[in-house]
């Protein structure tokens, strides 16, 4: 079967806010790899064929660029047939033979404990086994900064190595992989060593190993799955040209990978449809990858999910509270003097220990407490004690064995400030503390030689975990589709951060948030499903994670589908449960007066014998659609069509949402959200997309925003007005643009001359809001 592709080219336009000048994406007629697998069913013969004739095409588009001083990049024939091209003069590529589309790279950016049960991790984990079969035999792509392969988080001996892996972009990326890492791959001539630290955490959260982490064992979702390292970042930064991350993409493709996460993303303001990138996530989900992205930190107005959020197929996550926050553990030595510290192993959350200070260099001429102390040299002190020369845990005996009713360990180095103290079956409470506060508790101890101090372990204060972050992006996108499709914690998350650079055996944990950490423990869950139940579709996959998600409770404000899709992540009902659902929500769209809107939705039983499946429906206020079924009959692996009907022509303005619940008397439970609005003349919100936060004193910036009515959809009238509201600046210019850019308005601004703060102030109607972009000096 012969796929057709439309022949003319288009050169489409970008908004430059977000578009890395002189390089494109030149996209050719002939179908990518993946789309011509599909359609010949992977014959090997017709794939070495059309994999001949793509490269011969490539051949011939790298002389004809030759000619014309442009040079190729990168190229991809799998995702995409396309060629990353770099010109000063894009005008002469559409213009190429068999070129039919021509767009400009945009700039994508980063979207960025006790959240593992929280998500019924350790529940999932006993069904599939235990958590040495977590993710078993399951490879997850991290397209992101890197990951660094030293860290405690990515160490499993007893992991082997896939036939036919590392794969390698080059020779000097094998020393970042190893038996849990098995590709490293670069795109920008540099290694795929992480040097920003987003892509690191990222892969902890989907299938890091269960380690002693600086805040107590730690663990990714799918610990026992291999990680694949796509480094599509700019070195150093957090920022991700497009091209770079389509090769990432297309390479993930090509290396089998079954999971790829995509924790980044530019602002939703076009349809899917009409986006490149997107169209290359549909052709990796069509060859069978899983995609997980996330949805975006641009919350908490309506209407802001990323160009990721806004794809169909993609399980789009966003982000739910913890259940606590970070409290601060500490070794006080006054009412307004504090040490930061960080609890050993066996103290987190232990009761404050208050008594006097003993420094052990003082008894054993090292401070280090290697060897045994004198009997009751430490009698009912707190032991002063530095890091270095043994274990942590024979530092803590000695102690213990001198007396000590607590210790504090000081850092022998300056970088990292501490680190997690393992101190193994120890019953000796204590805290590290950074060098430099070690020398202050010195310096304090030597001035007042009876020094009374406290030692605060607490790592927790409870907070309330049933409610979406502020920054989670929220629905609708562009094309009115429910997104997110669910979320995950993303709040105050122990990450990984790398290693010490001069010390690649000491392991960094810093505190997270951000739809990026909410994202990959969806595609570590995913792993988990796919690994447990091996001969299902990417979109019954889909359903499994999405429609088993937890209700969140009822109460005053109970988050609308618009901010949580389906509810939390249930990894144990998604590894049991025997529904699955196609689409796994349902959009009505805007209402516009029509007599009726009808969507079907296809229920499949996913168990081994016939069942009775039961629904209902469950509204959020008294009006809502109409099922055409509520109870079904379906054998094993047997499908049927349900309707959902919206015969309401004229509610009120506002959102109308809820859920589909279904039931079955073996036990398996789903739910369905659905949404439907109808438009309000009155602007209700003022949503801004990525808005730059800095800039060279006296530049122009740009950014982008929508005026939003109650339910997220765009209102053209009345139009915003933009003032220079403090720091010298002035409003260029606000402008409307056209589609596919649906109610987005461009607002060029031009900031003071001298450097400080510029506040520009945004007004629809009585609606308000702020942009803050800090001046520098140039």
């Amino acid at each position: 079967m012969r796929v057709l592709f439309l022949l003319f080219a288009c050169f489409c336009l970008r908004l430059p806010a977000e578009i890395i000048a002189g390089r494109y994406i030149v996209q050719l007629s002939q179908a990518p790899l993946a789309v011509t697998a599909k359609a010949s069913g992977a014959r090997s013969a017709e794939m070495r064929s059309r994999a001949a004739a793509i490269r011969a095409e490539h051949n011939t588009l790298r002389s004809l660029l030759r000619s014309r001083s442009a040079s190729v990049g990168g190229e991809v024939d799998t995702v995409l047939n396309a060629l990353f091209v770099e010109t000063s003069d894009a005008s002469q590529l559409s213009t190429l033979p068999g070129v039919v589309r021509v767009v400009p790279v945009r700039l994508f950016r980063a979207t960025l404990d006790h959240l593992i049960p929280l998500l019924k991790i350790p529940d999932a984990w006993e069904k599939v086994g235990g958590i040495n079969q977590a993710g078993v035999g399951m490879k997850i792509g991290i397209i992101d900064t890197g990951i660094d392969n030293f860290h405690a988080g990515f160490a499993d001996p007893d992991l082997a190595i896939p036939e036919g892996f590392p794969k390698l972009s080059s020779e000097d990326n094998r020393k970042y992989t190893n038996n849990k890492v098995i590709v490293a791959r670069s795109y920008d001539g540099s290694t795929a060593e992480d040097r920003f630290g987003h892509g690191t955490g990222v892969a902890m959260a989907a299938a890091g190993v269960m380690h002693l982490g600086a805040r107590g064992n730690m663990s990714g979702v799918a610990p026992k799955a291999w990680l694949g390292n796509y480094r599509a970042s700019e070195k150093d930064q957090g920022t991700f040209p497009e091209d770079y991350v389509i090769e990432a993409l297309d390479d993930a493709v090509k290396d089998g990978m079954d999971v790829v996460n995509l924790s980044l993303g530019a602002p939703g303001i076009e349809g899917y449809a009409d986006d490149v990138f997107n169209e290359a996530i549909s052709n990796a989900i069509q060859a069978g990858v899983i995609v997980v992205g996330a949805v975006g930190n641009s919350g908490p107005e309506l209407a802001t999910v990323s160009d990721v959020g806004s794809h169909p197929d993609v399980i789009v996550v966003g982000a739910s509270a913890n259940d606590r926050i970070p409290a601060s553990p500490a070794v006080v030595i006054s009412p307004s003097t504090s040490l930061t510290a960080t609890p050993a192993s066996n103290s987190v959350d232990a009761d404050a220990i208050e008594g006097s200070v003993a420094d052990v260099s003082a008894i054993d001429g090292t401070g280090t407490a290697c060897e045994p102390l004198p009997a009751d040299s430490l009698a009912g002190k707190i032991a002063l004690i530095e890091r270095g020369d043994c274990f942590f845990s024979g530092k803590f005996a000695n102690a213990a064995a001198a007396g000590a009713i607590a210790a504090v360990v000081f850092n022998n180095q300056s970088d990292p400030a501490r680190v997690g103290m393992d101190v193994e079956s120890e019953t000796l409470k204590g805290v590290m503390i950074s060098r430099a506060d070690g020398f202050t508790l010195q310096d304090a101890l030597a001035e007042t030689p009876d020094l009374k101090v406290t030692l605060v372990f607490s790592l927790n204060q409870r907070v309330d975990p049933n409610v979406i972050t502020q920054y989670s992006s929220k629905g609708p996108s562009p094309d009115l589709l429910v997104k997110p499709d669910l979320v995950a914690v993303g709040d105050m998350i122990t990450a990984l951060n790398g290693t010490e650079e001069d010390d690649p055996g000491t392991s960094l944990y810093v505190y997270e948030e951000g739809t990026s950490l909410a994202s990959p423990l969806v595609a570590g869950a995913a792993a988990v499903v796919k690994s447990a139940r091996p001969d299902l579709t990417v979109a019954q996959y889909r359903s499994l994670l999405i429609n088993t998600a937890s209700a969140f409770p009822e109460g005053d404000t109970p988050p609308g589908v618009m901010q949580s899709g389906a509810g939390r992540l249930n990894l144990s009902a998604a590894v049991s449960s025997t529904i699955a659902l196609s689409p796994t929500s349902v959009s009505f769209g805007e209402l516009l007066k029509q007599p009726e809107i009808v969507r079907e939705v296809t229920l499949t039983n996913l168990g081994q014998a016939a069942d009775i499946f039961h629904l209902s429906l469950k509204n959020s206020s008294d009006r809502g659609p109409v099922l055409s079924d509520t109870e079904i009959v379906l054998e094993a692996g047997a499908s049927r069509t349900i309707k959902l009907t919206w015969n309401d022509p004229a509610p009120p303005a506002g959102a109308y949402q809820g859920f589909v619940e279904i039931t079955s008397d073996a036990g398996a439970s789903a739910r369905l959200p659905y949404w439907l609005a109808v438009r309000d003349t009155v602007p209700r919100q003022i949503a801004l997309l990525q808005p730059p936060e800095k800039g060279d004193a006296g530049a122009s910036k740009t950014f982008l925003m929508r005026v939003l009515d109650q339910s997220g959809l765009a209102l053209l009238e009345p139009a915003p007005s933009v003032t220079a509201a403090s720091g010298g600046g002035s409003v260029i210019g606000v402008k409307l643009l056209g589609e596919p850019y649906t109610g987005v308005y461009r607002v060029q601004v031009r900031l003071g001359d001298a450097a400080g703060e510029n506040v520009f102030q945004i007004q629809a109607g009585d609606v308000t809001s702020e942009v803050r972009i800090e001046g520098s000096a140039n």
